[in-house]
């Protein structure tokens, strides 16, 4: 059977961005929206860059950048809304240092971030896999830990998008052909915004069309404290994705062996992947 690519779907209205997975740029780590009129006023500043959210496991977050930082200065130029701040980024390479005036509860700061690659960041390849955090799961709860031995694929997907559509023929043949070398488990990712996404919808769903293994339902999973928001699940998931559908294969040892999502999303490569581990 020809392989037909898996087209990544954009979820616009979750404030999700398009990027290649294997796109080698350097990267910060940070979400954020400019400051308005009033609020540099109150500061006393032209204006600035408000941080709204630090990636873990990323150059800002190992420099010490906080939710709440204003951005008012980086290399010596002034930062007026946090768009300047990724233009400045995006002139830099992989390794630069940059160093950056914050404000933050009124004092000024002065950070030095490491620009790291986003590929490196994304793809995690040989890092162990990251427990599996749903609300609640349709068929048996599938613990990764537990699954150790085991070949695990786990496709993330939504029906808000209908990625779940695009996952056939081609999966379910990859599915049914390794059938008893592989364990598949799916990951329903919801916003809560959408009332289309609730577990009853997604039951119904799953009872029109099998799975054909275990599903999670995740309504958020976020990686900062609860209080301060959700923000974006597809972002703060961590297995790092910003497009559904998204596969990651897990080997027996528990880390990760492939993952790739969105427009990159091809089942030629994920059977690859797994046939390179568990044979043909």
């Amino acid at each position: 059977m020809m392989m037909m690519r898996i087209l990544g779907v954009v979820l616009a209205s979750w404030g999700a961005v398009a990027m290649s997975q294997g796109e080698e740029r350097p990267f910060m780590g940070v979400k954020g929206a400019p400051l308005s009129v009033q609020e540099a006023d109150a500061l006393g500043i032209p204006g600035g860059g408000r941080v709204d959210y630090v990636i873990p496991d990323c150059g800002a977050a190992a420099a010490g950048l906080r939710r709440g930082d204003i951005l008012v200065e980086a290399m010596g130029k002034p930062i007026l809304g946090f768009y300047d701040m990724v233009l400045l980024v995006r002139g830099q390479k992989i390794g630069d240092e940059v160093k950056m005036t914050v404000l933050r509860a009124g004092e000024r700061k002065e950070l030095t971030v490491t620009l790291r690659s986003y590929r490196d960041w994304n793809m995690m390849k040989g890092t162990p896999a990251p427990p599996i955090r749903v609300d609640e799961w349709v068929g048996d709860a599938q613990d990764l830990a537990a699954l150790k031995g085991k070949v695990v694929v786990l496709v993330f997907w939504s029906i808000k998008s209908e990625t779940w559509k695009l996952l056939e023929p081609d999966f379910q043949a990859l599915a049914k052909d390794l059938e008893g070398k592989i364990q598949v488990v799916g990951i329903h990712v919801a916003n809560d915004r959408f009332e289309e996404q609730t577990p009853d919808a997604v039951k119904a769903v799953l009872k029109e069309k099998p799975f054909g293994g275990p599903v999670g339902l995740a309504s958020g999973l976020p990686f900062r404290n609860p209080s301060e928001g959700r923000g974006n699940p597809l972002i703060q998931t961590d297995y790092r994705f910003d497009q559904l559908p998204a596969i990651v294969v897990v080997d027996a040892e528990g880390k990760i062996a492939f993952k790739s999502s969105g427009a990159d999303l091809y089942v030629s490569d994920v059977r690859k992947a797994v046939t390179d581990i568990v044979g043909k």
